[in-house]
């Protein structure tokens, strides 16, 4: 059986599933194509050789889907296969398997200098006192029953890290790994938020800010929940204020970027000046250089006759 061989999801991508063959009659082409074969065989409509050709055409369809599958799946690469060690419900079931694959991350994140080696052992010792934690605490519970389809792991994972001092190196490597896994659900779901939100004229800073929004209302249960405080009052209050300061100041900024651009332009018209100048000298001297010489071999060949 290919489950058999095929234990984790590296065995699974190094199948051939050529050299292992599945049987045609073992795929399932569908309850009505199942019906239109038997009724075209019973009227001898149809040979069995042309049964066992249509079911080799189907098997060979699967093959290829299969196989291209396999092509574009991201865990043919050893960074996302080890990103398996924030999977919430592995953290908590297999932890000495989240060590080692927490491990193997590191050591690629170090290959491709998105880590310092330096930093490798402090990150594993943090890591393996993070799943210390987890099993002891109340959000156990909640990583053991996480859903991908509903819960959203970075959420769960800054519960866990994003204020605790102690994890500050590790969230930092946790956040940039999460920001690559574009195919984790919870997360993408934080993207497409993203591009609901996307207008025209509409900066980064705003979308952050919408996000950050977003975020704290699921943080609280919904938008009814949002303790409307006295510093939130004055927040709102002096938004305008805040506003046009925003304005003056991304005025003023433009207007340095434009002398700096203009200072720019005339020092690069002044260099490009000053490298002709060096150019002309340098001919001038040469020339001059060359007149004399050829002055004085005049002179000694008339001197001669």
């Amino acid at each position: 059986m290919l489950s058999q061989k095929a234990s984790t999801a590296y065995d699974l991508l190094k199948l051939d599933l050529e050299k292992e063959r599945v049987e045609n009659k073992k795929i399932e082409v569908g309850f009505k194509a199942e019906g239109e074969l038997k009724s075209l065989l019973s009227t001898k409509a149809i040979s069995e050789c042309q049964v066992f050709q249509f079911r080799e055409e189907c098997r060979q369809f699967v093959v290829e889907c299969v196989n291209k599958i396999f092509e574009r799946s991201p865990l043919k690469y050893r960074l996302a296969r080890n990103m398996a060690c924030l999977d919430p419900r592995l953290m908590v079931s297999d932890q000495e398997h989240s060590k080692s694959k927490c491990k193997r991350l590191l050591e690629e994140l170090v290959t491709l200098n998105r880590v310092d080696g330096d930093d490798v052992d402090i990150l594993v010792a943090s890591y393996k006192e993070l799943l210390h934690d987890v099993d002891g605490c109340e959000l156990k519970s909640r990583f053991k029953d996480f859903k991908v389809e509903d819960d959203r792991v970075d959420m769960l994972l800054y519960e866990c890290m994003g204020r605790n001092k102690k994890f500050e190196k590790l969230w930092r490597v946790v956040r940039k790994v999460l920001l690559v896994s574009r195919g984790q659900a919870s997360v993408e779901r934080g993207y497409s938020l993203n591009r609901q939100t996307e207008k025209d004229n509409m900066s980064e800073g705003v979308i952050v800010a919408l996000r950050q929004i977003i975020d704290y209302f699921v943080l609280v249960g919904g938008m009814l929940k949002v303790d409307i405080t006295k510093e939130l009052l004055y927040s709102a209050s002096s938004s305008t204020y805040r506003y046009h300061q925003y304005l003056e100041e991304d005025k003023r900024k433009k207007g340095q970027e434009a002398i700096q651009r203009k200072r720019k332009t005339v020092q690069d018209e002044v260099d490009d000046l000053k490298k002709r100048k060096k150019v002309l000298e340098s001919d001038i001297t040469n020339l001059t250089t060359s007149s004399e010489k050829y002055a004085d071999e005049a002179e000694a060949k008339g001197g001669k006759n």
